[in-house]
């Protein structure tokens, strides 16, 4: 997951922390922190700031949509 992180440009992991099914990645990109929230059958992502403009948010969902559900990677 981290090798995926590095090849959106610009994006940089901040912090890091895992269990056996819990895991929680964090990362900067375009002055936005976003949050992966891996626990084993899905993964949420989230965003620290409600003004996160919507193409943003579309190009983080759209790099990562191999990670997704069919009906969240559309």
């Amino acid at each position: 997951m981290f090798s995926r992180i590095e090849q959106l440009d610009g994006a940089r992991v901040t912090r890091f922390t895992g269990e056996k099914c819990d895991t929680w990645l964090i990362f900067d990109y375009r002055e936005f922190e976003f949050g992966m929230h891996d626990r084993g059958a899905s993964i949420q992502f989230t965003v620290n700031a409600d003004d996160c403009p919507e193409v943003l948010l579309n190009d983080v969902l759209h790099h990562f949509s191999e990670f997704l559900s069919p009906d969240m990677s559309d």
